[in-house]
């Protein structure tokens, strides 16, 4: 087993070149010819988790880039302070290699403030001939049409499970961990695709020198939970699930397999409750009381009554 300890696999292993990627014939085209010019216009990538917008950005940054600044909307980056003093100060800073710009990154620009997307139209339009805007976004529709229109849109897609679990056994059998083919797969279910968030599980359980799924995923009985909604045991279910902050996979279970098992009447009324209480739940606070809720509304329809 290779030392792993003070390094990042998700970045010793990020991609660095377009060759590496698998993309759409369309995308490779633009985004090679940005690279050939080493000039891009505004950009915003949106797509799913572990789609390669944030590996696709940091390439085009360093073939584009005079200078550049990185951010994520999804912290303390997020509010109109941090858009009218440090990105507006970088933003009309002076451009140090000829031919080239300054580019400002936004990672996960949905996280955005309203106030602070607003903010930053009118810095795109007054420094764009010496600094360009990159941004990612998972839910596009929560970056507001005013730098929608200001960009160069790019939707890219999932990457496929076989393309996924190629690059996780790469990595696994490159540092000399022992795995089991089976937990990969579930590891990739787990997350729902989430690249960074799949790699750095994999380190996390691998210290070893085995990856060892448990370390990092407790995956409910998932039969035994459907039993439970259909008897309405809620109270039982809570003390199962009370401690996990993951339910993305826990839903498509729902979607996928609870659904199957109901007659036909009631199956379209439920995937509408899946579809609701996983849409809510990327911003509650509380995901256990969330997901408790939406199985608590599937109980209500077939006429189950819960028990606490």
């Amino acid at each position: 087993m290779k030392n792993i300890k003070g390094i990042i696999w998700y970045e010793k292993y990020r991609q660095d070149s377009l060759d590496d990627l698998v993309l759409l014939d369309h995308h490779r085209r633009q985004l090679d010819a940005f690279v050939e010019e080493e000039s891009i216009p505004h950009l915003l990538f949106h797509g799913p988790p572990g789609s390669g917008k944030t590996t696709i950005a940091m390439i085009l940054i360093d073939h584009c880039a005079s200078a550049f600044r990185v951010f994520n909307a999804s912290s303390s980056d997020r509010g109109i302070a941090t858009i009218k003093t440090t990105v507006k100060d970088f933003a009309r800073s002076h451009v140090q290699k000829k031919e080239k710009t300054n580019i400002i990154f936004f990672d996960e620009a949905d996280g955005l403030t309203p106030e602070a997307q607003m903010a930053l139209k009118n810095t795109i339009e007054r420094y764009h001939k010496n600094c360009r805007f990159i941004f990612t976004a998972n839910h596009v529709d929560m970056v507001v049409d005013e730098i929608k229109s200001r960009c160069i849109m790019f939707k890219f897609e999932q990457v496929s499970s076989k393309e996924l679990r190629s690059h996780l056994v790469n990595i696994l059998e490159n540092e000399e961990i022992e795995y089991k083919k089976r937990d990969i797969s579930t590891l990739i279910n787990y997350h729902s695709y989430d690249v960074r968030t799949i790699i750095n599980d994999l380190q996390s359980a691998s210290i070893t020198g085995k990856f060892i799924l448990e370390d990092v995923v407790s995956v409910f009985p998932v039969d035994k939970i459907f039993n439970m909604v259909k008897k309405g045991e809620i109270g039982k279910i809570r003390k199962i699930t009370k401690d996990h902050t993951n339910f993305t996979w826990m839903y498509k279970r729902l979607f996928n397999d609870f659904i199957s098992i109901l007659d036909e009447d009631s199956q379209g009324e439920v995937s509408l409750i899946i579809a609701e209480y996983l849409w809510r739940d990327r911003a509650v606070a509380d995901k256990e009381i969330n997901f408790s809720a939406c199985l608590i509304e599937i109980m209500d329809l077939l006429d189950i009554q819960p028990e606490f």
